[in-house]
């Protein structure tokens, strides 16, 4: 049967073993192109004859080589083009480690792997959902000490618009194990002495709360941290639609963190492009039952009004 076969691995298809052999010997067969194969396909080697392919991972992926031009036609094809599979990362772990300690010597300008580093990012961030690596492994530990800040934030980021995209329930270990990751890149931050190399890392927070998957409080205290290091709005829109939501419960915290979004944000593109959603917030808040967010969007709305945005100043009416 099916099992049995794949079971019997390349025994049964000596001249498809003998086959890839071949082309591996960079003495036969020298190309690029051909190398990627080995890549893209690295995961499907491991089930049609996982002995062989770990057998000759060393050929493929021979460590120390990460800049050899055949190592890295099949890793930029297996970062650009293989999904994030749990059973090859357990086996290309050291690889991993190479990659990210040769984050950023790609050369934008003139290869066509610029988002290799990306992909090394995004890969981690799953596999560190999944459980398969902690916040204390060295895999981790070095991605954060060698990545850019734009890197970093890329990480962070794509978490945050994977949060978003996610109309399913999530498993709650999942949610926990985001927020130790977010604290812990918080923490870092917020010790740093330079607090602007983490400003692309501290903004991508945007995303995870507009994402609406966290405690609201939590959620709300964390945004407000981040805000005082990373403000680029990439994200205003999702996070005013959100705020329009959260005001009901939230009306101090909500008011508080549209304050950091608007009032460092000098071409005034979040007010005019969310003016309803703005509006809401602030209408809201001063129906609320708590003095300070009354205070505090009353607050708001007067900065607002001597900004040169006069529409507002009908909600003190």
């Amino acid at each position: 049967n099916g099992k049995e076969k794949v079971k019997s691995g390349f025994a049964i298809m000596p001249e498809v073993r003998d086959v890839l052999n071949w082309h591996l010997d960079p003495n036969n067969d020298p190309s690029i192109a051909v190398r990627a194969i080995y890549g893209r396909f690295f995961p499907w080697l491991l089930l049609m004859d996982r002995k062989w392919a770990l057998d000759n991972l060393n050929r493929i992926l021979p460590l120390g080589q990460f800049n050899n031009r055949l190592y890295a036609a099949a890793w930029n094809t297996i970062m650009l083009y293989t999904p994030a599979y749990n059973d090859p990362f357990e086996i290309l772990k050291d690889q991993y480690l190479e990659a990210v300690e040769n984050l950023g010597k790609v050369d934008k300008s003139r290869t066509r792997h610029a988002d290799r580093d990306e992909r090394v990012a995004e890969h981690l961030m799953l596999f560190y959902g999944r459980g398969k690596i902690e916040l204390s492994d060295k895999l981790l530990e070095r991605f954060w000490e060698v990545a850019s800040d734009e890197l970093r934030g890329h990480a962070l980021d794509f978490v945050g618009r994977s949060l978003k995209s996610d109309t399913a329930d999530i498993d709650p270990r999942i949610l926990e194990r985001g927020k130790a990751l977010w604290e812990s890149r918080i923490v870092a931050a917020k010790k740093a002495r330079d607090k602007s190399t983490y400003e692309n890392e501290m903004s991508a927070f945007g995303w995870w709360f507009a994402s609406g998957k966290f405690d609201e409080k939590w959620s709300s205290d964390q945004y407000l941290d981040a805000l005082e290091i990373g403000r680029k709005t990439q994200t205003d829109y999702f996070v005013a639609e959100h705020l329009v939501e959260l005001v009901k419960t939230l009306p101090l915290e909500s008011v508080k963190i549209l304050s950091k979004m608007v009032l460092v944000d000098k071409p005034g593109w979040i007010v005019l492009g969310n003016k309803n959603e703005v509006t809401t917030i602030l209408s809201t808040a001063l129906r609320a039952p708590e003095q300070a967010a009354q205070e505090e969007a009353k607050n708001l709305i007067n900065r607002l009004v001597a900004r040169g945005y006069t529409e507002f100043k009908d909600l003190l009416q």
